[in-house]
């Protein structure tokens, strides 16, 4: 699984930026995921081929890393569902419980059932959190462009992602909206298509991952002092 996703840095170490002689964004309307009940597909579409390297500086490997290549992402009240497609075939279920900030998830044929805190053993998901969207509308670098046949504003910044290494992150909202349309990085293109109508009916936890996320918060529940 690839965790050095540059969007994923950028989202937990947000930086500010340089204002422009492009156009800006007023910080009363900056771009942001919608609120509420939400269902939408984020396609994930790799922009380089990346391989394994063997030590010792020997042939690369002829097998791709494992990449996420879609998320179908479904939140209603509270809960919130992840339901992620990897390259290799690999499914993942994740379940984020925002009430109590945790989040359980299994991998598709695997017995192991995993509970963590949200964004704490997940930073794929990093991409999918409002964090990940304040390094724009506060100045830099922003022009109209149409992508998918959307009107959107285009978002450019150059960010140094570890000492020496410097990407340019890219982002495509929608100009009416301000809702993402597009994001890429040196990695990955991503694509959103939200739909139309929220979901309207609760999500119902597996029984098999609810019960388990009920245990682990027995176990780490405060001792109860008579």
């Amino acid at each position: 699984m690839n965790n050095r996703n540059p969007l994923v840095l950028l989202a937990l170490s947000v930086v500010g930026l340089v204002c422009t002689a492009s156009a800006q964004i007023q910080n009363a309307a900056r771009p942001h995921y919608p609120e509420g009940n939400l269902s939408y597909l984020l396609e994930v579409t790799p922009l380089c081929q990346v391989v394994d390297v063997t030590p010792g500086g020997r042939k690369p490997a002829n097998r791709a890393e494992t990449r996420v290549s879609s998320i179908r992402v479904t939140r209603v009240d509270q809960i919130v569902r992840y339901q992620i497609q990897w390259t290799s075939g690999l499914a993942t279920d994740v379940w984020q419980d925002n009430k109590s900030n945790l989040a359980v998830f299994e991998h598709a044929g695997s017995r192991n059932i995993n509970v963590t805190k949200v964004g704490g053993g997940l930073p794929f998901l990093v991409v999918l959190a409002d964090s990940a969207l304040e390094w724009m509308g506060q100045g830099g670098q922003t022009e109209k462009a149409t992508i998918k046949g959307k009107q959107c504003l285009h978002y450019r910044k150059k960010m140094s992602v570890s000492e020496g290494l410097a990407i340019e992150c890219q982002a495509w909202m929608d100009e009416q909206t301000l809702l993402p349309v597009a994001m890429a990085d040196a990695d990955d293109l991503y694509f959103f298509c939200f739909d139309s109508t929220p979901p309207a009916v609760p999500l119902a936890m597996p029984a098999s991952l609810k019960g388990r996320l009920e245990r682990y918060q027995r176990i780490m529940a405060p001792p109860v002092h008579l």
